[in-house]
């Protein structure tokens, strides 16, 4: 009785072992990419993005800004207004007014934040200007912008769209133009950790 209840226990033992491996295969958890996991909507303002008047918010436990200057462009501040670390001048010229859509990241493995900020114009939603940027080395840097997003074939009529682990996937997708099938593109946007940059690649 005691053989056969020990025998038991012992395949039990060697069945949760090969299931808990195959768990650690297939989670991505374990893998060594960095997970672009949830984004907010609207950085400190809820589902509103004329920034019409200052907003601060939080990132990486510091206090900033964002606000337009007297042209409608926006800037990033320190909470105190004393520092004017970035500018977001779109690349669409004579456009007296835009839009501006601006969402914080996160990932995972490591934890890092990121904020994308998007400017459109028109009816149609032309985006005129993205940016993602971040803290590096201290400072704050941009890691993509429309340029480089022009480097990978963007058109110049396009309109950019973001997804954040669509399902549950672990990864950043910008979506060109998906409102016209024939002609929409996707670019993930990944962490390099070689590089301790932002990588982008072509997915159709």
């Amino acid at each position: 009785m005691k053989k056969r209840i020990l025998k038991r226990i012992g395949c039990s033992v060697i069945i949760l072992s090969s299931l808990l491996m195959g768990t650690a295969c297939l989670n991505p958890s374990n893998a060594q990419d960095v997970l672009f996991y949830k984004s907010t909507r609207h950085v400190g303002m809820g589902d509103s993005h004329d920034y019409n008047y200052p907003v601060t918010f939080d990132f990486e436990n510091q206090k900033y800004l964002m606000e337009r200057d007297s042209q409608n462009r926006l800037h990033l501040k320190s909470a105190d207004r004393k520092t004017d670390y970035l500018s977001f001048i779109p690349y669409e010229k004579d456009v007296e007014y835009e839009d501006y859509d601006v969402k914080k990241i996160y990932t995972s493995n490591p934890n890092l934040q990121f904020l994308e900020i998007i400017a459109s114009v028109g009816a149609h939603g032309k985006t005129a200007g993205y940016w993602l940027i971040g803290r590096y080395n201290n400072k704050w840097v941009t890691f993509v912008s429309y340029d480089s997003l022009q480097s990978m074939g963007l058109p110049d009529w396009a309109r950019i769209t973001s997804e954040v682990n669509p399902d549950r996937s672990g990864k950043m997708i910008l979506n060109v133009d998906e409102d016209y099938p024939d002609y929409m593109q996707k670019i993930e946007l990944y962490w390099s950790n070689k590089s301790n940059w932002i990588g982008m690649k072509r997915i159709r």
